[in-house]
């Protein structure tokens, strides 16, 4: 009983003794800032993004496809959240 005691208390105290240089490292390195890599080509097409998406909920209707965009309601309506308030200070 003793010695069963003993080699718990071993096996935890042993546990706790690590060198500085093995502190865990992060899983990721860290994701760099997105204005910094994002290209000419991916601005346009975010500053675009409304007339693509009226362009192609057009085509989707002329295809046949507008009951099935009509069922979804205000999910495809790019300006449904928008109540007209900003988003609050802070």
């Amino acid at each position: 009983m003793v010695l069963r005691k003993f080699l718990i208390f071993s096996v935890l105290l042993v546990g706790g003794c690590t060198h500085p240089s093995a502190r865990l490292q992060p899983a990721e390195a860290p994701v760099a800032n997105w204005h910094n890599l994002i290209t000419d080509e991916d601005r346009i097409r975010l500053r675009d993004w409304r007339q693509a998406f009226g362009r192609a909920l057009a085509t989707a209707r002329k295809s046949g496809n507008g009951l099935s965009i009509d069922r979804e309601g205000v999910l495809l309506e790019p300006d449904a959240a928008i109540d007209g308030d900003g988003p609050p200070p802070g």
